[in-house]
């Protein structure tokens, strides 16, 4: 019995943690835009070779990029490997009758 909420509660921990390190990806790229904002703005105005592009618009597109890839591989890897895991060991506590109709987990066996 145990075992089936030991391995419930490792899927959403991973899940979580999965989820907390992409934010903190995506966050920390974004404060060090704003930083460089506001310290080196000179430094984003650098134009790159003859382009009329400046360095800023390239990290400013490398951030929308990289958000948009963070996304996606947060969608992927849920809806690929942590929603199934999730659902196994959600069956895995019904047929064990450790989890309610409401989903929760019966208070005698926490």
């Amino acid at each position: 019995m145990r075992a089936e909420i030991a391995n419930f509660n490792i899927v959403v921990k991973i899940r979580s943690h999965f989820a907390w390190f992409l934010v903190a990806v995506v966050v920390i790229l974004y404060y060090s835009m704003m930083l460089l904002i506001g310290l080196a703005p000179e430094f984003l105005g650098l134009k790159i070779g003859e382009f009329p592009i400046s360095l800023g618009i390239l990290i400013g597109v490398f951030i929308i990029a990289t958000c948009v890839s963070v996304t996606w591989l947060y969608t992927y890897v849920a809806n690929t490997f942590l929603d199934h895991e999730f659902g196994e060991a959600t069956k895995r506590l019904y047929k064990e009758d450790l989890i309610d109709e409401d989903g929760k987990l019966k208070g005698d066996n926490l």
